[in-house]
């Protein structure tokens, strides 16, 4: 009886193990926030220009651009200079992803478009 219970036990453990590790691929799809790049009236812009995430948080950018329009982003230094590199160089259908730890606001810029593609990411 008792190896039945520690059987029960264990078995009943493994089925939450199982449970949790299966629903880990659906959140691990939560923590990306997704952001269009569109055609604005001046020229490619992001969807959304203010964005607050939390830290640890992806952000993936995917243009809806035509596919010769190329978008390299960059941190905005608060001189107005570029600074490091956020993704490299891509063009739509591909998408590019970069995750955010340190709490804080970054300012980023399209080195191609920068009259029109500025967005703050706020940092939680």
């Amino acid at each position: 009886m008792r190896n039945q219970l520690i059987g029960s036990i264990c078995l009943g453990g493994l089925s939450v193990i199982g449970l949790l590790l299966w629903d880990s691929p659906a959140r691990a799809a939560d923590d990306t926030k997704t952001i269009d790049i569109v055609l604005g009236p001046r020229g490619p812009v992001f969807a959304e220009e203010n964005v607050t995430i939390s830290g640890g948080q992806s952000v993936e950018w995917v243009p809806k651009t035509p596919p010769s329009t190329p978008h390299h982003l960059v941190q905005k230094m608060p001189d107005g200079t570029d600074g490091p590199e956020i993704t490299p160089v891509f063009h739509n259908p591909d998408t590019q992803t970069h995750k955010f730890g340190t709490p804080g606001v970054v300012k980023i810029q399209c080195t191609f478009h920068r009259g029109t593609m500025n967005q703050t990411i706020t940092v939680k």
